[in-house]
């Protein structure tokens, strides 16, 4: 069965050889497919809940308040729209703005919403601190509805995940960050992600993403830098990666311009006209400013 997103436009070429039992099934696809993609811990999960599992693993938390669980993601506000991207996708909670620091947050509160939130979470988390987390929040819920939810480790493969499903574009939205900067007399692209105590897991991630110049910090700081005027195919695999799962946030926006400045320099000739160095000061300049100091 082909399952299919409605972005998705397939053209399907059907060729029989020899009799109807081999039948040659070519499907070409002009645009990303957003369907249901496989989920390697329990039944199917579509292209946006595992990218909202990664940004909740990276931005999310499993709190409480008057003594009952909720679940809340903050953001800036100017991801407003990512929580409310959320809500529906999880089809419960409420974004609210916290006046203290300018922020937004969604909320999922009560037993039935929080169900859905557990059903949605339960054996899919991978970052450790998260599923500790979750496992003393369910045990709450427990207590506070008198139900006996079981929680579940996540017992797929990470590697599969990671590298085929939307998860870690979710974690990128939440926790990566995207820079430019000069070193010496050549213009450095840089990316990075941090959870501290996550080095097992970023491991895998640096495999998937292929970490030829970079590497995993004691303190689990995940981190590529390359001079591509050396280097052109240094990050090759994660922009890949985020070809097939476009980021969601407004994080987009930095990762475009990075991109941009990217392939100016890859072309040199870009870098012998005044027209070009222009376009690749501006870009490297957009990249920056999204990262407020």
């Amino acid at each position: 069965m082909l399952y299919a997103g409605k972005l998705c436009k397939l053209i399907v070429l059907i060729v029989l050889i020899g009799s109807s039992k081999n039948l040659l099934v070519k499907v070409i696809s002009r645009k990303p497919c957003w369907g249901i993609l496989r989920d390697y811990t329990q039944g199917k999960l579509d292209y946006l809940k595992w990218w909202a599992i990664g940004l909740s693993e990276g931005e999310g938390s499993f709190t409480s308040s008057n003594g009952y669980p909720r679940f809340q993601i903050e953001l800036n506000k100017r991801d407003v729209s990512v929580l409310y991207k959320v809500k529906r996708i999880f089809g419960v909670g409420k974004v609210y703005l916290n006046e203290k620091n300018s922020t937004y947050m969604y909320i999922v509160t009560n037993k039935a919403n929080l169900l859905r939130v557990i059903e949605l979470f339960n054996g899919r988390l991978m970052l450790s601190k998260r599923q500790n987390q979750f496992k003393t929040w369910v045990g709450l819920f427990n207590k506070c509805y008198g139900t006996n939810i079981k929680v579940n480790s996540f017992e797929g493969d990470c590697k599969e995940v990671i590298n085929n499903t939307a998860w870690l574009g979710g974690l990128i939205d939440g926790e990566g960050h995207f820079g430019i900067r000069m070193r010496g007399k050549a213009y450095e692209h840089r990316f990075f992600l941090y959870n501290k105590g996550e080095i097992d897991l970023y491991r895998i991630i640096g495999n998937v993403i292929c970490l030829t110049h970079g590497g995993i910090t004691g303190n689990a700081r995940l981190s590529i830098s390359a001079s591509v005027n050396k280097d052109t195919v240094a990050f090759d695999n994660l922009i890949g990666y985020l070809t097939r799962f476009p980021l969601q946030s407004t994080k987009r926006v930095a990762y475009a311009h990075w991109l941009k400045a990217l392939r100016i320099l890859k072309d040199e000739r870009n870098q012998k006209t005044k027209k070009g160095v222009i376009k690749l000061l501006r870009a490297v300049k957009n990249v920056n400013q999204y990262y407020p100091k």
